[in-house]
């Protein structure tokens, strides 16, 4: 509950209600803190929400810096709950399987204070989106290419 708590404290932030089916929405979230939701996913697992309503939450929900949106190669969207206290935000998309990955290193943190003083802008949110392949995509590459020449 605690964690919950800091979530319906954001939305309060926002002048946004705490109404089941928002705290029904970030309980999802909170159960499945690595997970990475399309609104498909959300309809699947809320059935009791209705569409617009989960459209509505999802925006309000990433205004208020509670969930991100990360894009596919492919151009669906999916939503993952936002890193707490974090600034900077890094997924590994794969472009093969469309497998998002959350990638947990402060690889753009430090760029915060260059930007900073280079050009006198005051960063409030990093978020990247790295495309390439993964590691199970590669193998069966590889596989099927070894298998191909054989």
């Amino acid at each position: 509950m605690e964690r919950t708590k800091i979530y319906i404290d954001k939305l309060k932030k926002n002048d946004l209600k705490a109404t089941n089916e928002r705290i029904e929405m970030i309980k999802l979230f909170l159960n499945h803190p690595d997970e990475h939701f399309s609104i498909e996913d959300i309809e699947t697992m809320c059935r009791n929400i209705g569409t617009a309503t989960i459209y509505r939450n999802v925006k309000n929900f990433k205004k208020c810096s509670i969930i991100d949106k990360v894009a596919s190669d492919d151009g669906r969207n999916f939503y993952t709950l936002s890193n707490e206290g974090s600034h900077s935000r890094t997924y590994l998309v794969c472009s093969e399987c469309g497998r998002i990955i959350d990638y947990k290193g402060s690889g753009l943190a430090h760029m915060n204070e260059k930007i900073k003083l280079k050009y006198g802008f005051e960063v409030s949110d990093i978020c990247c989106e790295v495309y390439g392949c993964c590691s199970e995509c590669r193998k069966s590459k590889s596989l099927k290419i070894v298998g191909g020449a054989i």
